[in-house]
């Protein structure tokens, strides 16, 4: 008998063994000590998601059975980037898991989720680097610049740009906070709706202010860029200056 072989054999006595120990001693609880048990019945599934982190793929592993499992994890792709490690499946949770991503970019990696006991394949997934690169050339939306100012009665002009990328069409919202300028009496209250087509890479959005006949003090608010995480930029926000005209 070879040593891996008798290896497995000693390990899964112990564990036979154990296992019956621990739960007599209320150390474990059943569904603790046996969600490895039946590797058949786990029910795993892997994705590959898009990453922020260039050096590293990302993969959405979720445990869809009413145990936990506990797994180990392999990447096999270009030679001296393989990566491994040990996870841990809430049931019906999903961990996020990264591992080294190679310098080519069209290298084409392989996860594979092992059961912890008895080393069998639970599921696998396919780097989609390609796709997830179409999305980074469309680039972010953010504000041009961290303020801007108008005077009252006029209209103030809000400065977008889309960076690191122009492909296809990506969109976003504007919205406003009071400050010492109040939403409906200093400027109007509104939401203003960002949109860049194909190629375009920057805008200028126009928002009225209040005519007010009272002499004031310059006033304040913010703008806020709203959507989703992966297409806005470094600058979500912008405070907006009112200058008295009385």
């Amino acid at each position: 008998m070879s040593s891996s072989v008798l290896y497995d054999v000693n390990r899964r006595l112990l564990v036979s063994l154990f296992v019956p120990v621990l739960l007599f001693m209320g150390v474990v609880a059943p569904s603790q000590a046996y969600a490895n048990k039946a590797p058949e019945q786990a029910n795993v599934k892997a994705v590959y998601v898009c990453s922020d982190n260039k050096g590293f793929d990302k993969w959405r592993v979720t445990n869809h059975g009413s145990s936990v499992v506990k797994v180990n994890w392999f990447t096999k792709g270009m030679p001296g980037f393989e990566d491994s490690g040990y996870e841990v499946l809430q049931a019906g949770k999903s961990n996020d898991v990264f591992s080294v991503k190679s310098e080519k970019r069209d290298d084409k990696v392989t996860l594979t989720i092992k059961d912890e006991i008895y080393s069998k394949t639970l599921t696998t997934a396919v780097t989609d680097r390609k796709a997830c690169g179409e999305a980074e050339q469309r680039g972010k939306i953010q504000f041009s610049k961290p303020n801007t100012s108008a005077v009252e009665g006029d209209t103030i002009k809000i400065a977008v740009e889309r960076v690191g990328g122009k492909k296809g069409t990506i969109e976003a919202t504007i919205c406003f906070c009071s400050g010492s300028a109040k939403a409906g009496k200093d400027f109007v209250d509104a939401i203003i709706n960002v949109s860049f087509k194909d190629g375009e890479t920057s805008k200028v959005y126009e928002l009225p202010l209040v005519e007010d006949n009272q002499a004031e003090e310059r006033e304040n608010f913010t703008g806020l860029l709203q959507g989703d995480n992966e297409i806005l930029g470094f600058r979500r926000s912008m405070i907006l200056f009112i200058s008295d005209n009385d």
